[in-house]
């Protein structure tokens, strides 16, 4: 079973705790933060429900594991 993060807030979490982000004191920045990267396609997290980003947490890994090899 997957584990989904659906919102900006949740995947900016999930890359704070992978230590990919630094944590921010406004949760606003960090989901700007998030947008700018799904944006930018440094992360290709191009699932969305309604306005939100969606992913799950294996996706996001495999991805992290993409840019960083």
């Amino acid at each position: 079973m997957s584990n989904f993060l659906i919102g900006a807030k949740a995947i900016g979490r999930k890359l704070i705790e992978l230590g990919l982000l630094e944590p921010e004191a406004d949760d606003a920045k960090l989901t700007d933060r998030v947008y700018y990267l799904a944006r930018s396609e440094k992360l290709k997290i191009d699932d969305r429900f309604g306005d939100q980003l969606i992913t799950t947490t294996e996706k996001l890994q495999r991805q992290i594991s993409k840019l960083v090899s």
